[in-house]
């Protein structure tokens, strides 16, 4: 998907931060707009939520991104502790969160 339309899914599914996994308990903290594949590029997207760093110029590299949900940032502000999905999977499956 485009960059506009990955804002968009972000958007509109605001009302899911701050909303509790079923699985493990984790409480999904952040959405954050990254290049596909999502996986690839976690430790980059989280140190720049950390670092409070500008990847316009890195995102302009790309054209096809998703949209990271990041759970427990703001208890765990470290790679090894957060747990991640993406939110295009997560729409497509069964609901997981509270």
């Amino acid at each position: 998907m485009t960059f506009n339309e990955a804002a968009q899914l972000v958007k509109n599914n605001q009302e899911l931060i701050g909303k509790t996994s079923t699985i493990g308990q984790h409480k999904l903290t952040n959405l954050l707009i990254t290049p596909k594949p999502v996986y690839e590029h976690v430790v980059t997207m989280l140190t720049a939520l950390n670092e409070n760093i500008d990847l316009s110029s890195f995102l302009a590299q790309h054209h096809d991104f998703g949209v990271l949900m990041v759970y427990d940032f703001d208890t765990f502000r470290s790679t090894s502790n957060v747990s991640v999905g993406d939110l295009e999977n997560y729409l497509k499956g069964a609901p997981n969160l509270k």
